[in-house]
C-alpha cells in the first residue's frame, strides 16, 4: 500500500511540474512551440512577451500596470494566445533557455513584445513600455490585428 501511495504522490507531482513547464501564471504559456499548436487550432495570433521578471524594472513596471491586469488578460486572451518568455536571474537554467529563445527570435532588449501568425510567423514587434497603460496596449495589438487580417 505504501508503495502505491508512493507511485500516486509521484505521479502528481510529475504532472504538477509538467503543467508548470507548459503554462505561466493564468492564460500565459511558456513555449512558443506550444502556442503555434494552440494558435492553429483556434486559429488566433500569438503575442509573445520577453521579459525579464526579477531584474528588469520596465518589464516589472509593465507585469504590474499591464500583464497582470484582470481586463488586459480576458481581453487579449480572447484574440491572441499569451506567451511568456522570461529570463530571471533566480532560475539560471530558465534563463539560460530562454536566452537562446531570444537569439532565436532576434530579441535584444526586454521587455519587448512579438506579435506572431498563428504558424509562429512574426508579423510585428514593439516595446512592451510604448504601450504602458491596459487601454493603450489593448488598443495597439487591435490595430495590428485588423492590419494582419487585411494582409
Amino acid at each position: 500500500m505504501k508503495a502505491y501511495k508512493l507511485s500516486f504522490r509521484l505521479v502528481l507531482l510529475v504532472l504538477g511540474l509538467f503543467t508548470s513547464a507548459v503554462h505561466a501564471e493564468g492564460p500565459w504559456l511558456t513555449e512558443i512551440s506550444s502556442a503555434v499548436k494552440e494558435a492553429e487550432k483556434h486559429n488566433k495570433p500569438i503575442l509573445v512577451e520577453f521579459t525579464g521578471s526579477d531584474w528588469c524594472p520596465p518589464c516589472k513596471m509593465m507585469e504590474k500596470k499591464v500583464f497582470s491586469q484582470k481586463e488586459f488578460l480576458s481581453k487579449a486572451a480572447k484574440d491572441y494566445v499569451l506567451v511568456k518568455i522570461d529570463i530571471p536571474h533566480s532560475n539560471p537554467e530558465l534563463s539560460e533557455k530562454n536566452k537562446a529563445v531570444l537569439a532565436e527570435h532576434n530579441v535584444n532588449s526586454v521587455p519587448t513584445v512579438l506579435l506572431l501568425r498563428s504558424n509562429g510567423k512574426e508579423f510585428h514587434r514593439f516595446p512592451a513600455t510604448q504601450n504602458d497603460s491596459v487601454s493603450a496596449f489593448l488598443a495597439h495589438i487591435q490595430d495590428q490585428k485588423k492590419r494582419l487580417s487585411l494582409q
